[in-house]
C-alpha cells in the first residue's frame, strides 16, 4: 500500500488533534497512540499538519530526489503556486535556487492543465441525460488527487463518473518525457501527489514522476544545503508557456484554469472547494441530486491552502504572491539552456493524457466508537485541552489576524508577527515587547487599546496604516473581581484585502465578492444581515421569490445569489426583463412559439425561456411592465407548473424556480387595477426588500474599495481614495444607489491622473448633494405625526448601532441616557439587538 503519511507511535501524546482534523476518518485511536488506515487515507496531510507532536509526518521523497539528480538529466516541475511557498522572494530567486539543486531544466506545470483542458471542454459540453465514460452525468474532475482517492475508496460506484484523463501533474510530466527529461521531480504543495504517484508497492501510472516534493520539503532541502533564496541567482523558466493554467491552483480558478469560463454555472459546471463540501458533493452525486454536466472539485480551497507549504507564511500571502505570479506580474529571465517556452502546448505533440481508474474500496476496519465519540462529544475541544504552553505560543503565532496583549498599565505583554505586520512599525516583536504603549509612537496603533483602558469596554476603529491599508483593531478589555483592567486583547485584520479576498459560506452572516464573480456584493450593514437571513433561508427552497426595491440597489444579485447557493446552482440561470421586451413579442419569447404560430417565425419553432430555465432559475426582470394578457398565462404557470407554447396544443412542465424582482408599489398597481392581484399573491410568496443604499450608509465604504480595486483591474490602474473624498462620498444620499456608486468610482479610476482620488475630483452633485445623515429630514408622504417621529427614532437608532459598538457609545452619539437607548433599542429594533448592544 502506497502511504502519504508516516506515524510515529512513540511519539502520540494522545491529544487527537488528527482524529478530528481528519476529514475521512482514516485516523484510529489503540490503547497507545492513535494510527493512521493507510487504505483509508485519501493524502491531504490533515493529520500531519494537525499533529503537534510531530507523530505523523508526511512521507519525505527527498532520498528519491537525490537519486534523480545524481542520475543526470532531471528536470524539476514546479506548480504554479510555488510562488506562494517563498511569498516574500522573488519569483526568478525561488527559480534559481531550484535550479542550484542540479536541476538541468525547471519547468512550470501549470501547461499540463492545457493539455487536459479539451477533455473537459468535450465533458462540460455534454447534455443532460447523455452518458460520460459509460456512467450518467454528472462527471467528476480528476484534478485533484485527493478527491480521485475519496471516490476509489469510498465511492466505487462513482469511479466510471471520474473524468478519464490525468492530472495535471502527470499530464506535464509525460509530456517533459518526451522532451529529454531522464528523471523528473515534481514539487508541488499537497502530499495527494505523493499517492497519485505511486511507488515501491503501487502500481506507477505511466510516465509518473520519480519524486514528489512537498514545497516543506523543498525548504528543508535548500535550507540543508546552505541555499538562500533570497541570494540566489535569478533565473527563467523553460518548458511550453502556459497562461490560463497558472490561476488552477487558487481558489475558485479550477474552472479558468480548465478553459471553461468565468461563470461556471451558467455553463454547467459546478465548483467545490474544502474537505467538508467534496464529501457532501459527492454523497450528492451519489443519491442523484446534482444536476450539473461537471463537477470540479478541491480538498482545499484552492491549493494555496494545501497542507504543503513552509510553516510561517500566511494564506492570503501565498494567494497574493501566486495571483501576481498568474497575471504576469513576476518578470521572466532566459536561463541560457534548450527552452521552448516561446511555444503554446497546441504547438507540441501532445502525450498520452488517458487514465484509467478503479475501485480500491476500504478494507480496514473502521476507526469504532471511540473515534465517533472524540469527534462527536469533544470535537476540537480535545485537542485544544492537552496543548501545552509553547504549543499555544505556536497557535498564536501561526494566527492571520494580529495580536496584542497589553495589560492593566499599557504594558505590551505578547504580539504576534501578523500584528506587525499589519499594524505595527517597522520594528520586530523583541521590540515591542515589554514597552508601553505609549512608548511606540504615532505609527503604532493605540487608540483603541487606550480606549478600552479607561472605559472598560469593547472598542472597535478603522486604522489607517502604512501603505493606504486600512486594518479594523478590536480591543476587548479583561477585568478583575473587582472592575479593574487586568489585560486588553486586541485584534488586527487587514480589511482591504479581507474585502477583496474572502468568500463566506452561505450559511454565515454575510458575504462579499471575489474577483472573478461580478455577480457578489458586499453586505456589511445590519440592514443588509437581515436580507442576508432571509436570502440564506430560501436559497434551498423552491418557493417563489418576490425582489423589490429602488432601482439599482442590486436586485439582479440576489437574485443571482439564491440561485447560485441552491440546490439548482448546477443548472441555467435566464434572466428575461419584462419591460425591455415589446408585448407582442414577450409571450412568444417567454412561452415559445411552435412552427408556423405566426408570420416570421423559425419553421422549426422555438423553445421559450421557461422551457430553456429547466433546471434552473428563471429571473423576471420588472415584473410590474408585464402586459394584462401575458399576467394570465404567468399565473397559469404558477399554479399548474404548465404552459403551452404559442401556436400548440401540447402541455409542457415546468421545471424553473421562479424569482421576480420590481422597482414599483405592486400593491399600489393592484389596487389601480394595473396588476392582478391574484398574480401578485402567487408571486409574493417569499417577499425580499433590499434597502436603498441611503439606509444602509456602513456598506459604503466597502463598496468604494470593492468598486476601486474592480476598476483598477480592469483599465490596469493603481489608484488610491483619500480619506477626504471617502467621507464625502458617504455624507451624499445616492438616489441612484449602488449603481450609481460604481458608476462614479468607474469615472474617476478613468479620469483622474493622480495617484491619490482627492475630494477636488469628485463631481460638483457629490459636493454639494444632499448627505445622508445631514440635519434636515425628508418626507415623501403625508403620515401621522406620532408614525413619523417612532421612524425618525428608528433609523436614528439603527445606523448608530451600526457605527457604535454598545449601548453607552449610542447613548453618548445620541446626547441621551443609556437606559433610553436601551428601552428603545429593544421596541425597533428587538430585544437581540438590545441585548448585542448593551
Amino acid at each position: 500500500m502506497v502511504e502519504a503519511v508516516i506515524d510515529s507511535e512513540s511519539r502520540c501524546g494522545k491529544c487527537y488533534s488528527c482524529v478530528v482534523a481528519c476529514p475521512v476518518r482514516a485516523v484510529t485511536i489503540t490503547d497507545t497512540a492513535c494510527r493512521t488506515l493507510n487504505d483509508r487515507c485519501v493524502g491531504c496531510g490533515a493529520c500531519a499538519s494537525a499533529c503537534l507532536h510531530g507523530a505523523r509526518t508526511v512521507v519525505n521523497h527527498e532520498e528519491r530526489m537525490e537519486k534523480a539528480l545524481r542520475g543526470g538529466g532531471a528536470y524539476a516541475l514546479l506548480s504554479p503556486a510555488f510562488p506562494g511557498a517563498f511569498p516574500d522572494h522573488e519569483v526568478a530567486k525561488i527559480i534559481g535556487a531550484v535550479r542550484s539543486l542540479g536541476f538541468v531544466s525547471v519547468w512550470d506545470a501549470s501547461f499540463g492543465a492545457d493539455l487536459i483542458s479539451p477533455s473537459y471542454a468535450r465533458t462540460s459540453r455534454l447534455e443532460r441525460g447523455e452518458t460520460h465514460n459509460g456512467a450518467r452525468l454528472p462527471a467528476i474532475g480528476s484534478t485533484c488527487p485527493a478527491v480521485v482517492s475519496l471516490v476509489e475508496r469510498y465511492y466505487p460506484d462513482l469511479v466510471p463518473h471520474l473524468v478519464p484523463v490525468v492530472s495535471p501533474m502527470l499530464a506535464a510530466s509525460r509530456l517533459a518525457r518526451q522532451h529529454g527529461a531522464t528523471s523528473i521531480v515534481f514539487i508541488g504543495p499537497c502530499p495527494a501527489y505523493k499517492l497519485e504517484a505511486g511507488g515501491e508497492h503501487g502500481r506507477v501510472p505511466e510516465g509518473a514522476p520519480d519524486a514528489v516534493m512537498t514545497f516543506s520539503e523543498l525548504s528543508h532541502v535548500l535550507s540543508s544545503r546552505g541555499v538562500c533564496v533570497n541570494e540566489a541567482e535569478p533565473a527563467g523558466l523553460d518548458g511550453p508557456f502556459s497562461g490560463a493554467g497558472r490561476v488552477l491552483e487558487l481558489p475558485g480558478g479550477a474552472a479558468i484554469g480548465l478553459g471553461l469560463g468565468i461563470d461556471p454555472c451558467g455553463s454547467g459546471v459546478l465548483t467545490v472547494e474544502g474537505a467538508e463540501e467534496c464529501l457532501r458533493a459527492v454523497q450528492a452525486i451519489s443519491r442523484r441530486e446534482i444536476h450539473a454536466r461537471l463537477v470540479l472539485m478541491s480538498f482545499c480551497h484552492g491549493c494555496v491552502a494545501g497542507s504543503g507549504f513552509p510553516a510561517g507564511s500566511g494564506i492570503w500571502q501565498r494567494w497574493r504572491a501566486v495571483a501576481d505570479y498568474a497575471r504576469g506580474r513576476a518578470a521572466r529571465w532566459g536561463s541560457g539552456g534548450n527552452r521552448l517556452d516561446d511555444m503554446r502546448v497546441s504547438d507540441l505533440e501532445a502525450p498520452d493524457i488517458s487514465r484509467e481508474f478503479c475501485a480500491k474500496p476500504v478494507s480496514s476496519a473502521c476507526p469504532g466508537p471511540a473515534h465517533r465519540q472524540i469527534v462527536q462529544a469533544m470535537g476540537r475541544e480535545v485537542a485544544k485541552a492537552h496543548v501545552r504552553c509553547e504549543e499555544l505560543d505556536w497557535i498564536v503565532d501561526s494566527s492571520f489576524d494580529g495580536i496584542c496583549v497589553v495589560d492593566g498599565e499599557g504594558t505590551v505583554l505578547r504580539v504576534n508577527p501578523a500584528w506587525i505586520g499589519l499594524a505595527g512599525p517597522v520594528q520586530v516583536q523583541e521590540e515591542v515587547e515589554g514597552k508601553c504603549i505609549t512608548d511606540l509612537g504615532a505609527s503604532f496603533p493605540v487608540e483603541a487599546i487606550q480606549k478600552a483602558l479607561a472605559d472598560r469596554q469593547r472598542q472597535n476603529l478603522v486604522w489607517e496604516a502604512r501603505g493606504g491599508r486600512r486594518v479594523l483593531i478590536s480591543a476587548v478589555p479583561m477585568l478583575d473581581e473587582v472592575g479593574g483592567v487586568r489585560r486588553v486583547v486586541a485584534t488586527a485584520r487587514d480589511l482591504t484585502e479581507f474585502a477583496r479576498r474572502k468568500r463566506v459560506h452561505p450559511q454565515s452572516g454575510g458575504f462579499v465578492p471575489s474577483d472573478s464573480d461580478s455577480s457578489d456584493m458586499v453586505a456589511y450593514s445590519q440592514a443588509m444581515e437581515h436580507v442576508l437571513e432571509l436570502v440564506h433561508k430560501v436559497s434551498h427552497v423552491g418557493s417563489t421569490v418576490l425582489i423589490t426595491g429602488e432601482s439599482g440597489v442590486g436586485k439582479e444579485v440576489v437574485a443571482r445569489y439564491i440561485h447560485r447557493t441552491g440546490e439548482r446552482a448546477g443548472g441555467p440561470f435566464v434572466k428575461i426583463n419584462c419591460g425591455a421586451i415589446p408585448e407582442t413579442l414577450l409571450e412568444s419569447e417567454l412561452f415559445g412559439y411552435e412552427t408556423g404560430a405566426f408570420t416570421g417565425a423559425k419553421r422549426e419553432g422555438k423553445p421559450g425561456l421557461m422551457e430553456l430555465a429547466a433546471g434552473g432559475t428563471l429571473f423576471l426582470d420588472e415584473i410590474s411592465e408585464i402586459p394584462m394578457g401575458i399576467q394570465v398565462k404567468l399565473l397559469q404557470v404558477l399554479q399548474e407548473k404548465r404552459f403551452v407554447r404559442v401556436g400548440g396544443t401540447r402541455q409542457i412542465g415546468v421545471d424553473a424556480r421562479i424569482i421576480a424582482a420590481t422597482n414599483r408599489d405592486l400593491v399600489q398597481m393592484v389596487k389601480d387595477g394595473l396588476f392582478r392581484a391574484d398574480l401578485f399573491y402567487r408571486l409574493n410568496v417569499i417577499p425580499i426588500a433590499i434597502p436603498p443604499l441611503r439606509e444602509r450608509a456602513g456598506d459604503i465604504p466597502p463598496l468604494i474599495h470593492h468598486f476601486l480595486a474592480k476598476w483598477n483591474r480592469k483599465y490596469g490602474r493603481d489608484r488610491e481614495i483619500s480619506r477626504a473624498a471617502r467621507e464625502m462620498l458617504q455624507r451624499y444620499s445616492w438616489p441612484g444607489n449602488v449603481r450609481e456608486l460604481e458608476n462614479i468610482i468607474e469615472f474617476l479610476v478613468v479620469t483622474v491622473d493622480d495617484p491619490v482620488i482627492g475630494h477636488e475630483h469628485l463631481p460638483e452633485r457629490i459636493k454639494f448633494g444632499r448627505a445622508t445623515a445631514g440635519a434636515e429630514v425628508y418626507v415623501s408622504s403625508v403620515v401621522p405625526l406620532k408614525d413619523a417621529v417612532e421612524e425618525v427614532e428608528r433609523q436614528l437608532l439603527q445606523r448608530a448601532s451600526e457605527a457604535n459598538p454598545s449601548t453607552y457609545a449610542i447613548a453618548r452619539a445620541l446626547g441621551v441616557n443609556q437606559s433610553t437607548v436601551v428601552r428603545k433599542v429593544k421596541k425597533y429594533l428587538g430585544t437581540r439587538a438590545g441585548q448585542r448592544n448593551a
